[in-house]
């Protein structure tokens, strides 16, 4: 019966906010819901929790904050017992401990929360203070790439690529790295296109891997630019353009990829792709050398 009477305090407290002002008003709506998490209500220490964390209404207080989501997460809230692992993970808030983190995190994937299956996934491949468990790991990316989680199908893939945790399957490895690729994962598309212009688990397809190459490129992954380059400079699964080529060189020269320098370099050098340019040639080269390429070091011009 005393439950109805606090929710009116509460929103007694909140009908007084245009008087009060807004800072009042917060601290008003605040106080009402640390009175209905001491009464042992999951939802208000959950969001009293987060006021904490933000300094929304009250000072700052982290190790508060933390404390509050594991009384939370004690009575089944399972955002709580997410907030409270990855606290633990990190250090915020508490000393870090990831034998807890992951008990916590574990507790909230089981609630099917899909940031804790990813990082119960990680916990379980890393060292992080627990037996490390790769069928578990495995399993858990599988579960949440299921469930759309882009960045898990990933890492699914990479485990049936190399066969940790679960018997390779090159071929399912591939629709993984696609799935996570259509996701928008530029890395995952880096590896769908290595499998097919190597043949791994599909049918070599020189021309489906130079269109992966491109769009991983274009969304970020170096690795997949140099491969760009690749595919363009030599004709493979594209005609060979070697001004296309030296884009994608570029790109990834500028992100210190020295074999990508040293190819740019040469074809500066000899003018392929693009006019000759004995000083362009030299300053590729020479980057190459202090990225570690040593065919660039014995080169002179």
């Amino acid at each position: 019966m005393r439950r109805p009477k606090l929710w009116l305090s509460v929103c007694l407290a909140c009908a007084a906010c245009a008087a009060l002002g807004a800072p009042a008003a917060y601290g008003q709506v605040h106080a009402g819901k640390e009175v209905l998490c001491n009464r042992e209500n999951a939802i208000a220490c959950y969001e009293t929790g987060l006021s904490y964390a933000t300094g929304e209404g009250v000072a700052e207080d982290q190790r508060r904050a933390t404390r509050l989501f594991l009384i939370a997460c004690e009575s089944n809230h399972t955002a709580a017992c997410y907030q409270a692992g990855t606290r633990y993970a990190k250090g915020q808030g508490a000393r870090i401990d990831q034998v807890r983190a992951t008990r916590l995190l574990s507790r909230a994937c089981g609630d099917q929360n899909a940031d804790a299956c990813f990082y119960s996934a990680f916990s379980a491949i890393a060292d992080q203070g627990i037996p490390e468990d790769q069928v578990r790991a495995t399993r858990l990316f599988m579960r949440e790439c299921n469930s759309g989680t882009t960045v898990s199908c990933y890492h699914a893939g990479l485990h049936y690529a190399y066969g940790i945790g679960v018997a390779e399957n090159l071929t399912l490895a591939t629709e993984l790295y696609l799935r996570a690729c259509e996701g928008g994962d530029a890395t995952a598309c880096y590896h769908s296109g290595f499998q097919y212009a190597n043949s791994n688990g599909v049918p070599e397809d020189q021309a489906r891997a130079t269109e992966l190459f491109v769009r991983g490129c274009e969304g970020g992954n170096i690795e997949a630019c140099y491969r760009a380059g690749m595919q363009h400079a030599y004709g493979m699964g594209v005609a060979e353009d070697q001004s296309r080529a030296i884009h994608f060189y570029e790109r990834a020269c500028a992100a210190d990829y020295g074999a990508a320098c040293f190819d740019a370099g040469i074809r500066y050098a000899m003018g392929e792709g693009v006019a000759l340019d004995w000083t362009e040639a030299t300053q590729l080269l020479d980057r190459a050398c202090a990225l570690g390429d040593l065919r660039a070091c014995s080169r002179h011009f």
